[in-house]
């Protein structure tokens, strides 16, 4: 309870002052929201014939490389009230670990980095520190540890985007941490043949990778901006949880006990950022998605099949897939999104951080209005 105080009191001092590109801890920020922003500035620009480099920074063990006296001089130069700090500091500091092993107890040494794990304040903490990691020369994206660099061009950018990754490099080592390179990817959305994308980008000695496709956040984002792939990520991590039905089933669980589980616990893997890919599906990856409920369904109630067609055995009566919905008062995967979807964009436009996301769309409405 007092960790929480702290951190309310934290908030109060640190409000608006954080880098906007910081949607991890954040009030009415998500990885949606940041997969969002990213994604938004490839599609754009490679609409106008530019090409998007975006390059993922991996920090190794982040959390226990956070400084703590540079940690407590980042809050200072934040504002923040000196009780809030004073306490913020015993949070921190006289800590003291040691390793027992084979019944031999090591002596105790004083604990000079890192947060505590599993705390409320830890990531919060850690975003206070990497608020100054950041280039000017290119766009920033960060979700708490996660953090994209991403700049959009004409022609060649790798002078450019080296000096960004020589910042980048240095500011961390500023901040005492360590930037893992070999982890560290570049991926270019790209389709005009006047663009070339980087060559033998280099971070910490070490050549970055350019890869095809990119896992950020749990999401796969493929450098021709489609979700074939990311898709084909959704439909094995649900297929592999519906071996947890086919075991409730034969323990006796019922229907209504199985649609629950369906609808609590796997049917949120086909949500998840539901909001940043579900208008780019194509036909094939509708299917396939929707495929899994209909799988649900068969394992739970059952099925038949007449004239080569499958139906669902719903209270002892053969439907067809969309009949079977109606009496269940389920809605289609499909129908699902679109909700959230729709959730989504209501939520984003009440919050003054992400009123940009729309905002060309609406300088483009008032525009053809007053022509």
């Amino acid at each position: 309870m007092i960790e929480f105080r702290i951190m309310a009191e934290l908030e109060k001092d640190i409000d608006g002052k954080l880098d906007k590109h910081q949607y991890g801890n954040t009030k009415g920020s998500s990885t949606t929201h940041y997969l969002i922003k990213l994604t938004d500035e490839a599609f754009k620009n490679t609409d106008v014939g530019k090409a998007t480099t975006a390059i993922t920074i991996d920090y190794s063990k982040a959390f226990d490389y956070v400084h703590h006296d540079i940690l407590i001089n980042k809050i200072i130069k934040l504002g923040v009230r000196g009780g809030v700090t004073k306490l913020i500091i015993s949070f921190l500091c006289n800590r003291k670990h040691c390793t027992k092993f084979n019944g031999i107890t090591s002596e105790f040494l004083n604990i000079t980095s890192g947060v505590p794990q599993g705390t409320v304040g830890g990531p919060r903490l850690f975003v206070i520190l990497i608020n100054g990691v950041k280039c000017p020369l290119v766009s920033n994206y960060k979700f708490v540890d996660d953090k994209t660099l991403a700049y959009s061009y004409t022609g060649n950018a790798t002078n450019i985007l080296q000096e960004a990754l020589n910042i980048e490099e240095k500011e961390t080592e500023n901040d005492k941490m360590i930037i893992n390179a070999k982890k560290c990817h570049s991926i270019t959305f790209n389709y005009s043949s006047k663009n070339t994308p980087p060559q033998n980008l280099t971070l910490n000695d070490n050549t970055i990778q350019e890869v095809e496709k990119v896992k950020l956040l749990g999401i796969i984002i493929s450098k021709d901006l489609k979700w074939k792939e990311n898709t084909a990520l959704i439909c094995n991590k649900v297929n592999r949880q519906f071996y947890m039905l086919y075991k409730l089933k034969q323990f006796g669980y019922t229907e209504d006990d199985l649609l629950i589980a369906w609808t609590t616990i796997i049917r949120p893997l086909t949500e998840y950022a539901t909001p940043l890919w579900h208008s780019g599906l194509s036909e094939t990856d509708k299917r396939k998605i929707e495929s899994l409920q209909k799988r649900a369904l068969a394992i739970i109630f059952g099925i038949q099949y007449i004239d080569n067609n499958r139906y669902y055995m719903i209270n002892k009566e053969t439907s067809p897939y969309n009949e079977a919905l109606h009496k269940l008062q389920l809605p289609s995967l499909q129908e699902r999104r679109e909700i959230l979807t729709g959730k989504f964009a209501l939520q984003t436009m009440k919050n003054e951080k992400h009123s940009d996301i729309f905002q060309e769309k609406q300088e483009q409405e008032i525009n053809l209005r007053n022509k």
